[in-house]
C-alpha cells in the first residue's frame, strides 16, 4: 500500500471508528501459547486489562481460540485462556482449528450481521494466526487495524530490552501488515481517537 493509499485508510478508521461498526478480535491469547517465552505471557496481560476499556466502550468483543480439546470448542468454559476473562454475555467466542479466524464460516457471519467493518486486530502469534486473520480480513473487504502493542512472537523475544513488548522486534512483521493493506496502531492511540470524537474535541 502506497503512502497515500495508508494515510487515506488512516483517516478512514479514525474518523468511522464506532462500536455500532468496530470489534475488537482477540485471537489465540491461551495457556499453551504462553508457556514460552515471557513475552507472551506479558502480551496476554496486557491484553487482559485493556480488554474491559473496549467492552465499557461497547465495542463487539470476538475472541478467537485454537481447538484445545481435541475438536472445536463450544464454549469459553472449554478454553485455558492466559490472564483473559471472557464474558460470556456480551463477548463473541469463535473457536477453530486452523491459523485464520475465517477458517470458522461463523467468524464472517457474525461480524456482518453485526454491521461491523473495522476490526481491531491482536494476539498470539504475530507470524501465523494473527497473520492470517488479517490477511483473510483484508481478502473479505474488511479495514483492519493491527494493535501494535498487543501481539508477539516467539522470535520477537528482546532479552536486552524486556519492557519493550515486542513492538521494536516486531517492526518487520508490522512493515509487512501494512504492506497488505492493514494499519498498526496501539491500542492507546485506538482509544484516544474513540474518546476524542464521542468527547467532541
Amino acid at each position: 500500500m502506497n503512502r497515500a493509499a495508508y494515510k487515506e485508510r488512516v483517516s478512514e478508521i479514525s474518523s468511522s471508528l464506532s462500536p455500532k461498526d468496530t470489534a475488537l478480535v482477540i485471537v489465540d491469547v491461551q495457556s499453551r501459547f504462553c508457556a514460552t517465552p515471557l513475552l507472551g505471557k506479558r502480551t496476554a496481560k496486557r491484553i487482559a486489562n485493556i480488554t474491559p476499556q473496549f467492552r465499557k466502550a461497547g465495542f463487539p468483543i470476538f475472541i478467537v481460540a485454537m481447538d484445545d480439546i481435541g475438536q472445536p470448542s463450544k464454549h469459553f468454559s472449554q478454553v485455558n485462556f492466559c490472564k483473559l476473562r471472557p464474558d460470556p454475555k456480551t463477548d463473541i467466542f469463535i473457536p477453530k482449528t486452523r491459523p485464520s479466524a475465517f477458517s470458522n464460516p461463523d467468524m464472517e457471519k457474525k461480524l456482518q450481521s453485526r454491521g461491523i467493518k473495522n476490526l481491531l486486530v491482536c494476539g498470539l502469534y504475530t507470524t501465523l494466526c494473527v497473520t492470517d486473520t488479517v490477511r483473510d480480513g483484508l481478502a473479505k473487504s474488511f479495514n483492519v487495524c493491527v494493535l501494535k502493542d498487543l501481539i508477539s512472537d516467539f522470535a520477537n523475544w528482546n532479552a536486552k530490552s524486556p519492557d519493550s513488548y515486542g513492538i521494536i522486534d516486531l517492526n518487520e512483521s508490522l512493515q509487512h501488515f501494512q504492506g497488505m493493506g492493514a494499519l498498526t496502531k496501539t491500542s492507546e492511540q485506538i482509544l484516544n481517537y474513540y474518546h476524542a470524537r464521542t468527547s467532541g474535541k
